[in-house]
């Protein structure tokens, strides 16, 4: 008997190498071949590693036969998922964007996306990570990048860690009279508000102003020129102490020029004076236009008796004037003059009808008082 082995053929096959999208399904896988004699036909799939994040990953021979009449040598190649796009990202701030020495640490989320790392970067370039966030006062941006190998790509977030706001306490504003000015004095005060730790001090040059110059009560008071300094300064901003008020009185106008007359007793209070009437305190430039003295005042002995150096009152009379309402009048209190005693009047004898012990002489003429 005759018999004969038949051998099995070489077959080579080529796995394409394929790509895809994260989350997408996957493509046919591809081959090419050579050795495959007609009509044989391969019968199957290639397969791949298992694996559905981004990554490679190597094309198998899977059930792909031709049967066994071929000896297969088999060529894989690689499968690869690439990363989506980054989809819209969140930026979640801290609860506080007002500088209190905390970290500003923000935080960043995105459908699907499992991480984040995160770059800050602030004014001259300065740069600070996730792990120890800025603390200073300014402008900054943070990047987050993707973690997640299944997305690339990053955004970035601007922001702005804005200076706490500093209170001046205890400060004072000085009332005074009027004197044509809106400026009052401001002094004292100490800071409140720095954080612990941080090195900050008072200074400045305050002063207040009122509304008007004129004089009143309960006067609100604007102040300017505190100011700030020390090392951690910048992270502040200082609010001028408000609620301040000041009264400002009436200033004084004093009547002088005048002398008191000497008189002879009359058995009345009335004074007379001599000299012109000239007013004493004018504020600044202002003059008898801006205020004066109107009415007829009146001059009167403490009591009419006889005496020297003996005070005259002044009365009466008014202030007028634009300007008037900001003062108040003062009358002299050196008025002085003397009141001299009356000479007695003739006196006329007339006689008793018969001269004797039990007989006095009467006065024709009776003494009274002078008019």
């Amino acid at each position: 008997d005759w018999s004969s082995d038949v051998c099995s053929s070489d077959l080579v096959i080529t796995a394409e190498a394929r790509t895809k999208n994260y989350n997408d399904p996957d493509p046919t896988l591809t081959y090419g071949q050579s050795g495959l004699i007609s009509p044989d036909t391969l019968t199957g799939d290639l397969s791949r590693q298992p694996g559905e994040n981004a990554g490679s990953y190597l094309i198998q021979q899977g059930s792909l036969t031709a049967g066994s009449n071929y000896t297969i040598s088999f060529t894989g190649a690689q499968f690869t998922i690439g990363p989506l796009h980054l989809p819209a990202v969140t930026f979640t701030p801290p609860t506080s964007l007002t500088y209190d020495r905390q970290p500003k640490a923000f935080f960043a989320s995105a459908s699907g996306v499992s991480g984040f790392s995160y770059l800050y970067t602030g004014w001259g370039g300065t740069t600070y990570s996730n792990s120890a966030p800025p603390t200073q006062a300014g402008n900054y941006t943070v990047r987050a990048t993707s973690t997640d190998a299944n997305y690339s790509g990053d955004d970035v977030q601007s922001f702005t860690i804005t200076r706490k706001g500093l209170t001046v306490s205890n400060a004072t504003a000085t009332s005074r009279a009027y004197n044509g000015s809106t400026n009052v004095v401001v002094s004292g005060g100490s800071l409140a508000g720095v954080e612990t730790g941080d090195t900050v001090s008072l200074g400045g040059s305050p002063a207040g102003t009122v509304a008007t110059a004129a004089a009143g009560t309960g006067k609100a008071v604007i102040v300017t020129g505190y100011a700030i300094g020390g090392t951690d300064s910048v992270n502040y901003v200082l609010n001028q102490p408000g609620g301040l008020t000041v009264d400002i009185s009436k200033a004084t106008l004093t009547v002088t020029g005048l002398s008191g007359v000497n008189k002879v007793y009359d058995g009345n209070r009335t004074a007379q004076v001599s000299g012109l009437i000239s007013l004493s305190g004018r504020v600044g430039s202002e003059g008898p236009l801006d205020v004066d003295l109107t009415g007829t005042p009146s001059y009167q002995f403490d009591d009419p008796n006889v005496g020297t150096n003996k005070t005259i009152t002044m009365s009466g009379g008014s202030l007028s004037g634009p300007k008037s309402s900001n003062y108040q009048l003062s009358y002299p209190t050196n008025l002085k003059a003397n009141i001299t005693a009356t000479s007695l009047p003739t006196v006329t004898f007339q006689p008793p009808a018969k001269i004797g012990r039990a007989h006095v002489w009467t006065p024709v003429t009776p003494i009274s008082r002078m008019p």
